[in-house]
């Protein structure tokens, strides 16, 4: 499974007071639902994670579809926004992407 977002912090949200930031991180919500976890024990940039030719990041090398009790992740957003970013609605897309082959 990967995910893609459309911004990076700077698209999405701007600003130079401060540097602002957009980062996740992916663990599990029910223990032992991704084979391999990425990212699991600290936020990573959503700059410095893109490993694929599509700019997604792999987030989980495996996810169980059963037993029900083990067949779901979280994914956690950090964002900090500078005191000078431009005011107003911000969006960003986030596509999640899961393949049977492990291509994604």
């Amino acid at each position: 499974m990967s995910v893609r977002f459309d911004k990076n912090a700077t698209t999405f949200i701007g600003g130079t007071a401060a540097t602002p930031n957009l980062k996740y991180r992916v663990s599990d919500f029910e223990s032992g639902s991704c084979g391999t976890l990425r990212n699991a024990s600290s936020f990573k940039e959503v700059d410095d994670v893109s490993d694929t030719a599509a700019g997604r990041s792999r987030i989980c090398n495996t996810l169980k579809a059963t037993p029900d009790s083990t067949d779901s992740i979280q994914l956690g957003i950090w964002i900090n926004i500078p005191k000078d970013a431009n005011p107003g609605e911000h969006t960003n897309t986030l596509t999640f992407t899961a393949c049977d082959d492990g291509s994604c």
